[in-house]
């Protein structure tokens, strides 16, 4: 994958935000996306009430990234069937339950 800045992350998410209403699927797997990236992506991600799959396999994401993408799923994200978070290293058994908890995946 590509390292994003937080730049990076600042375009993707005008980007999903603009288009919020037809996106289903979001790729952003070993983008390198840490804790200015995830800020950045985040609003947009939450506006997708459509979307079904992300991947956010192998980045830098948090127990804290886990937990705020728990809430904004469960408040925004009602069709998401499926989120990969594996290979992140930050994220805790914890974290996981409480993806899982919430949104019944990890």
């Amino acid at each position: 994958g590509v390292h994003l800045t937080p730049a990076d992350c600042q375009a993707i998410g005008d980007v999903i935000n603009v288009h919020h209403e037809v996106i289903s699927e979001v790729d952003l797997s070993y983008c390198g996306i840490d804790d200015d990236c995830y800020h950045h992506l985040s609003t947009g991600l939450g506006q997708c009430k459509k979307l079904k799959k992300l991947d956010l396999q192998g980045n830098k994401l948090t127990d804290c990234h886990v937990s705020h993408m728990a809430k904004v799923i469960q408040q925004n994200c009602a069709s998401l069937e499926s989120i990969n978070t594996r290979d992140n290293d930050n994220i805790s058994v914890q974290g996981c339950a409480r993806l899982h908890s919430t949104t019944h995946m990890c």
